[in-house]
């Protein structure tokens, strides 16, 4: 997630349609790996417990940067999705990984995973994408492997996974574990019916 445009790359028909083949870049667009690294940067700044970024975020501590329109918007549906999700990813991933990963892996796995749990695009692209996102920043690259195991293991025991998280609150509601508790022992009788 370094340079925000690579010139003159790309096809013309990826200009006309704004469609990405995976990997390519244009004037116009980020590749679909570079928007999850961003995507992933702002989750990253959830998970430290500061808000969601305004703008996009190209590196941990950086500045925003002026990314093509399109990206930053793909960018910022990424997060918001990703934030929206924030407690069924969580807990299907404390399933899908053996410990607890670094912060800016779990940044990353949320980012894809949010991508395969509400498809907008074919799950083998999403994966290749998201390992592809792991190289290209310096604290994620080794965990390229761990990413497609995990996303792929997700794709394999999907329905399976889903069925069984969906019992588990902080799943089922995507609040934090602590805010549905607080709710059930300020208001017994109600807090169902605050957390929808």
């Amino acid at each position: 997630c370094r340079s925000p445009v690579r010139s003159g790359s790309g096809t013309a028909a990826a200009h006309q349609v704004g469609v990405l083949k995976p990997g390519r870049e244009t004037r116009d667009r980020l590749s679909l790996a570079r928007e999850i690294a961003c995507a992933s940067r702002s989750i990253g700044q959830v998970l430290a417990g500061h808000t969601l970024p305004v703008e996009p975020l190209l590196e941990p501590d950086a500045a925003p940067v002026e990314l093509p329109p399109r990206s930053r918007a793909a960018i910022r549906d990424m997060a918001y999705r990703t934030v929206r999700r924030m407690g069924l990813l969580q807990v299907l991933l404390s399933r899908l990984n053996r410990r607890p990963p670094d912060p800016p892996v779990l940044a990353l796995q949320l980012v894809a995973l949010e991508q395969l749990v509400a498809p907008l695009r074919d799950a083998h692209v999403v994966v290749d994408e998201a390992v592809s996102a792991a190289r290209l920043m310096a604290d994620t690259r080794p965990a390229g492997g761990l990413i497609n195991a995990v996303l792929r293991r997700f794709l394999r025991e999907r329905d399976a996974l889903l069925l069984d998280v969906g019992k588990d609150p902080q799943a089922r509601w995507n609040f934090p574990r602590w805010w549905i508790d607080q709710l059930k022992r300020e208001y017994p009788g109600r807090w169902q019916q605050l957390l929808q």
